[in-house]
């Protein structure tokens, strides 16, 4: 999936704020979770978090926030606090538990038959 993005010409310095971050927190560090920080060429303005710490901001984004670097942190410290708190496992578990147990309820062997 992450072969689809291309990725912008500069980095904005992008990296380097969010390696700060990371390691301004006692559990991130601890978790040793592998982030990266990249820059896409996109003209929507976002920003967005893989689990297991791909981050990536839009140019468009970084464009807009200038060269606010304390602007550029905050967005980063928000995408960063998704994957600390693993919201996008926790969609993605939810997103296909209950179709999951769903089939397993109902399950239809086709066979016709009353199961007991």
């Amino acid at each position: 999936a992450l072969e689809r993005f291309q990725y912008a010409d500069f980095d904005f310095g992008l990296p380097e704020i969010g390696r700060q971050l990371v390691a301004s927190d006692p559990e991130l560090v601890r978790k040793r979770i592998p982030f990266s920080f990249s820059v896409i060429k996109q003209d929507v303005v976002n920003a967005f978090a893989f689990p297991g710490g791909a981050i990536f901001v839009t140019e468009a984004l970084v464009r807009r926030l200038g060269a606010s670097s304390s602007e550029l942190a905050a967005v980063l410290g928000h995408e960063i606090g998704h994957v600390r708190h693993r919201h996008a496992q926790q969609r993605i578990v939810k997103s296909r538990l209950v179709p999951f147990l769903l089939d397993v309820l109902f399950y239809d062997d086709g066979d016709a038959r009353q199961e007991s």
